[in-house]
């Protein structure tokens, strides 16, 4: 596998295969049968977002393991630990995660997790397919922008993160206001509710409002008061469920709430700030302990020059294969945002300006976060993916236009050239790291032997964050970083004062180092794991010329102060000796 990752090692069946899904895609499209699109709609999903599944061994993403190991703290201790790291302050993923594993009596989820990905995909088109039906008429759009996101869905959080999950929610709730909290202005200012006004309106089936090609365009809402004050519950619930369970998530659903308020699609006014006052109250009570013991979270606030160094500047660095990667993903990101630009324009030249509005509105609406911090060099990513949804709905109109009578015979030829690029382009695009985001069996192996052989509250250091590890033991031993091999990797709960700088020709100096960084207390087991994937890591993001993790290996192996205690192709652990401990 090369610098672009798994579209290096892919057959040429493969790629066969990609255009074949795109190109069902259309022809069930095309044909209209609503059966054959959601067949070829969930088919792009599994071909797609289960490449990585299906073509690798283990599961992807070393923060995917780390997210295990949270869930399993919590499972054996039953409770969480404000002072462990900042997963414990924001705990509702991890423990439904740990609730649904006791239930289950699943003894390792690891291998059922791996599927996150294509779970997720598959989540996310529920409420975006309701969002589109209650926007468009025709059906056309509606699929086509499901199908869209699917195939512009390179950004990653995908996988078994709390973020993956909160996305769903975010886009439930939007779902929820759009279709039952929308004005009724012929009832305006009769009784409200947190801001919701509750008039006399008809029911109407939810199912059918989502899969029925004659659901309305966006308009009154329709349904009884008893159901309204149920999914204001429901709404409310998954509310505090997001406060509580992910630090980024509240404010774009305070965003993304005002929003659909300020461009009058929802009528509850009182939420945003119900969701913004529960968020801090939240960070001032509950994660008070994080926030008082990491004052940098808060401080880049408004520092854009910084923010957008770490999140745009550090990511176009790299080997040039890596640069190649990121520059495929500007350009399908690109392509996306030009045609949902064609989408507004479209629409208002139709005379739905008033649809083109808020569709633009909502999909800009998380833009605001990039002022507040850089989230880990992940900020852009994150606002790119709450902003995906709606950008897909504005793309699907870019192709097919907004007219119910010239969609379907106008989309085809150019959503198929437009979608056959996208298809293409995304093994580079959603896999072009892989080469240090994919682990071996052994580098599994090289982890589960280096906690068999060491106790509980050992020093474990990893020459970057490229390792399966914290699966177990999550809180029981002091986790290390030797360098700081990627300088945008998230990775909030590990310190990095005192990493060392691997590019030292004299072997002893750096073994030196290395011992100094691994320094523990008397009696205390101190361990490093060096591994393939460390190695792919220093390779593709540098700063380090090619061969570093080579380098690094000399230099511990003809060093008296350490130890070779496990070794396999892809792994080695090396214990530091007693002599050379502080």
């Amino acid at each position: 596998m090369t610098d672009v990752g798994l579209a290096s090692v892919l057959p040429p069946g493969a790629w066969g295969g990609f255009g074949l899904v795109g190109l069902s895609f259309m022809v069930a499209l095309r044909g209209g049968r609503t059966g054959a699109i959601v067949l070829s709609l969930m088919a792009t999903v599994l071909v797609l977002h289960g490449l990585g599944v299906v073509a690798e061994p283990e599961m992807r993403f070393q923060v995917a393991w780390r997210h295990i190991g949270i869930a399993d703290y919590i499972v054996n201790r039953g409770e969480v630990d404000l002072n462990l790291d900042a997963y414990q302050n924001w705990p509702a993923f991890f423990a439904l995660t740990a609730f649904l594993w006791q239930a289950t009596g699943v003894g390792d989820p690891t291998a059922a997790l791996t599927w996150t990905p294509v779970a997720y995909n598959l989540l996310y088109l529920v409420p975006l397919v309701a969002i589109g039906h209650r926007m468009f008429r025709d059906r056309t759009v509606v699929w086509l922008a499901a199908w869209l996101f699917t195939v512009s869905n390179w950004i990653g959080q995908d996988y078994f993160s709390p973020q993956g999950w909160y996305l769903f929610i975010y886009l439930v709730v939007l779902a929820v206001l759009l279709e039952w909290f929308t004005p009724d202005v012929s009832t305006f200012g009769s009784a409200r509710v947190l801001g919701v006004s509750r008039p006399p309106v008809q029911h109407r089936s939810w199912w059918r409002s989502l899969w029925s090609s004659a659901a309305p365009a966006l308009g009154s809402p329709v349904t009884t008061p008893g159901r309204r004050t149920a999914l204001l519950a429901l709404v409310l619930l998954l509310s505090a469920v997001t406060i509580a369970g992910h630090q980024l998530t509240p404010f774009a659903l305070v965003l993304g709430t005002g929003a659909a308020f300020l461009v009058g699609w929802s009528r509850l006014r009182a939420l945003p700030f119900v969701v913004l006052l529960g968020t801090l109250a939240w960070i001032g009570y509950a994660a008070a302990a994080y926030a008082a013991g990491h004052p940098e979270t808060f401080n880049q606030a408004g520092a854009l020059s910084a923010i957008f160094e770490q999140t745009v500047g550090q990511r176009l660095s790299g080997s040039p294969g890596h640069e190649l990667i990121v520059q495929l993903r500007l350009l399908a990101t690109l392509v996306l945002w030009f045609l949902a630009a064609v989408g507004v324009y479209r629409l208002v030249r139709s005379g739905r300006r008033d649809l083109a509005r808020g569709l633009a509105v909502l999909a800009l609406s998380a833009f605001p976060l990039l002022a507040a911090q850089s989230y880990g060099g992940e900020a852009l990513m994150r606002i790119a993916f709450f902003a995906l949804p709606f950008m897909a709905l504005l793309a699907a109109v870019g192709l097919a236009g907004p007219s119910p009578s010239t969609a379907r015979r106008s989309a085809l030829a150019p959503a198929l050239v437009v979608g056959l690029l996208l298809v293409m382009v995304f093994p580079f695009t959603r896999y072009g790291n892989e080469r240090m985001d994919f682990f071996m069996p052994d580098e599994v192996v090289g982890v589960q032997e280096m906690y068999r052989l060491t106790p509980p509250g050992s020093v474990i250091t990893s020459v970057t964050g490229a390792l399966p590890w914290r699966s177990i033991r999550y809180g029981d031993d002091d986790y290390r970083l030797l360098v700081d091999g990627n300088p945008v990797e998230s990775t909030p709960d590990i310190g990095r004062e005192g990493t060392v700088d691997i590019d030292i020709p004299d072997r002893a100096v750096l073994a030196a180092q290395v011992a100094s960084r691994m320094a523990s207390a008397p009696g205390q087991r101190s361990v490093l794991l060096v591994s393939r994937a460390q190695g792919a890591e220093l390779d593709l993001m540098g700063p380090y010329p090619p061969g570093a993790e080579d380098r690094l290996l000399a230099a511990l192996r003809t060093s008296p102060a350490f130890r070779t205690i496990y070794a396999n192709d892809n792994v080695t652990v090396f214990e530091l000796t007693g002599g050379a401990r502080a």
